[in-house]
């Protein structure tokens, strides 16, 4: 067998059933804790590479701002799909480590494809 020519990730979604995404967390008395993804750190748990601040991911609370006058916009909240895609673009003179994960840029890539996917059968994020 022959050895790919380029690096690719994909992802086949199967059927309108979507599997969890939360996850489970051992504490030090062994109880366990569920993250669901609907969390603001569910990024930085899946991927503690990429988020090793511990950066918030994606809430509901998000207001969009004015660009002209830098102040929220009353009743006007940030959708999931535009959080990640302002995150997963260029910025001048910003360090993106998202860009710079290579093969783990992908897979959180597709990953997010996936919630998003997800949101719109309304099960998720």
């Amino acid at each position: 067998m022959k050895e790919p020519l380029i690096n690719e990730v994909a992802a086949m979604v199967c059927g309108e059933q979507f599997a969890s995404r939360d996850i489970v967390l051992q504490t030090r008395d062994n109880t366990l804790t569920r993250v669901p993804d609907t969390h603001k750190f569910h990024d930085a748990l899946q991927y503690p590479l990429m988020f090793s601040n511990g950066q918030k991911g994606y809430q509901f609370q998000i207001s969009q701002v004015n660009p002209v006058t830098n102040l929220p916009l009353p009743n006007k909240k940030v959708s999931s799909m535009d959080f990640y895609a302002y995150h997963m673009m260029i910025h001048e003179d910003d360090f993106n480590v998202i860009q710079r994960c290579n093969q783990l840029a992908n897979q959180f890539y597709v990953y997010m494809y996936g919630r998003l996917k997800a949101k719109d059968c309304g099960t998720c994020l």
